[in-house]
């Protein structure tokens, strides 16, 4: 769930994190009137995702710019991104 097999030309095998064509980047709104605990979870879960399903460094680092943009988008404040990138990347 969630993955994408990629297959490069030499024949490897690398997974990614996968999305439906269909899928809108949003997630629970910075600006909702969530408890801030349910925020911290999404930024949590989202670079938890990036740093376990990408099998290297490479996708890695493309899924983390991706939730972080993403995130942006959400209204969530850089600090608390980078706050949680320190810890979960």
């Amino acid at each position: 769930m969630d993955t994408e097999i990629i297959t490069t030309t030499s024949g490897n095998v690398n997974v990614s994190v996968y999305r439906k064509s269909s899928h809108t980047d949003k997630y629970l709104l910075y600006k909702s009137h969530s408890h801030v605990n349910d925020k911290k979870a999404v930024v949590k879960t989202l670079l938890d995702r990036a740093k376990t399903i990408p099998t290297n460094s490479a996708l890695q680092a493309q899924e983390t710019e991706n939730v972080i943009e993403t995130l942006k988008l959400n209204g969530y404040q850089k600090r608390l991104i980078e706050k949680y990138i320190y810890i979960y990347i």
